[in-house]
């Protein structure tokens, strides 16, 4: 009988399709499994249901992670004790993942019948019987999924394996996603460690220009209101409104992928302060799409920096990574101070004629082609030491 006919058969197809969709829910939520494990347990007609991740090397598990039917003293003796000795573990170990695998399936019953673990745990405990999937394993654990029932209900039959083998590349597939999720959660969460780090202030925002993550020294700017916050949605404001309206334009341009050819996308811009400081220097640069954000696509980034805690360029670093020579290397450093050309040029006492040369030069060593895209590479973390 194909599969198609033995669910309409049985009348399962509704049902299982249900437990499909909460498989897949446990990817995004492994706490489902609360209430998903008792509802296969009695669909199996089990008496008891575990779902748990025994070390390969030895058949133990730090507990179970989900059991019902079962208490803490019987996981207890099962994960370090009888999981270790028990013959089922030793062939599940290497048995196909995705496979269904029942205790009638032992290499020798006899063995089975007779060994400690049958006899001291499962009689005792009513769990003589075994319906087990194995949906992922990996170098050093496996996941086992388990349903038992007693000698009264007698042995699974072909109509349990069948409804087990059915779900089973679906509960495959679910922990499979799980494992990515966690992985990408992992990096997010490394990846906000390491911004944490910058004395910089960083915000990342979203297509439509609104904040999906900012680092602490973000937080401590926007809550000193010291001329730049954030509105009730999340966009970045600047208390004057001029400048309010560029960081505006600026966000707008690099989240819809506006470009033309003649310059790159993006602006640097400063930021007036209501305390007088110094203003503080705001880089609005597009951010590759990536996975790090779930709900939303991370668009955009913006670099805030406090000259008033006074980062210098490292000159040396430029040189040996830029090719610059020693003065256009020095160029490049007051130019991050100053924030303009003409500042820039009245500082090294030029005309802003050579100032312009030399800004070509820098260009051309190294491969950007406006001011903001200098100003980008100049306060990359690789050439930005702090003031002794």
């Amino acid at each position: 009988m194909g599969t198609g006919v033995w669910l309409h058969a049985v009348g399962n197809e509704q049902q299982l399709s249900k437990f499909v969709e909460r498989i897949y829910a446990t990817a995004l939520d492994p706490g489902v499994w609360d209430t998903l494990l008792p509802d296969l347990s009695r669909h199996l007609h089990s008496d008891v249901g575990i779902l748990y991740t025994p070390y390969l090397s030895t058949g133990g598990a730090d507990g179970f992670g989900w059991s019902v039917g079962t208490d803490a003293a019987a996981a207890k003796a099962y994960t370090e004790y009888y999981g270790p000795i028990s013959t089922n573990f030793h062939v599940l170990k290497t048995f196909p993942v995705g496979a269904i695998y029942t205790d009638q399936m032992a290499p020798d019953y006899g063995v089975y019948e007779r060994s400690e673990t049958y006899n001291d745990f499962f009689i005792p405990e009513g769990m003589e019987h075994l319906l087990n999937l194995v949906p992922l394993r990996g170098d050093h654990r496996q996941v086992s999924l388990s349903f038992r029932r007693s000698a009264r209900r007698g042995h699974y039959d072909s109509d349990d394996t069948a409804q087990l083998r059915y779900l089973a590349p679906h509960i495959s597939q679910a922990f499979r996603l799980g494992q990515r999720l966690n992985r990408i959660e992992d990096d997010r969460r490394a990846l906000a460690e390491a911004l944490d780090l910058s004395p910089d202030g960083i915000l990342v925002l979203d297509g439509s220009g609104q904040l999906l993550f900012m680092n602490s020294r973000a937080h401590e700017i926007v809550a000193e209101r010291d001329g730049f916050s954030l509105d009730s949605e999340g966009a970045p404001l600047a208390s004057v409104q001029s400048e309010s309206n560029r960081m505006a334009t600026a966000i707008h341009a690099v989240t819809r992928g506006r470009r033309d050819t003649n310059r790159s996308p993006g602006d640097f811009l400063l930021v007036s302060r209501i305390s007088l400081r110094r203003p503080y220097q705001v880089l609005v640069t597009p951010l590759a799409r990536g996975g790090m954000f779930l709900d939303r696509h991370a668009a955009a980034i913006l670099v805030i920096s406090d000259p008033e805690m006074e980062p210098r360029t490292s000159e040396q670093s430029l040189r040996r990574h830029y090719g610059l020579t020693t003065t256009e290397a020095k160029f490049v450093a007051v130019f991050v101070q100053e924030a303009s050309l003409q500042a820039t040029a009245e500082s090294l006492s030029l005309t802003k004629s050579s100032a312009r040369t030399y800004l070509k030069r820098i260009f051309a060593k190294t491969e950007v082609n406006s001011q903001a895209a200098l100003m980008k590479l100049a306060l990359n973390g690789s050439v930005i030491l702090p003031s002794r």
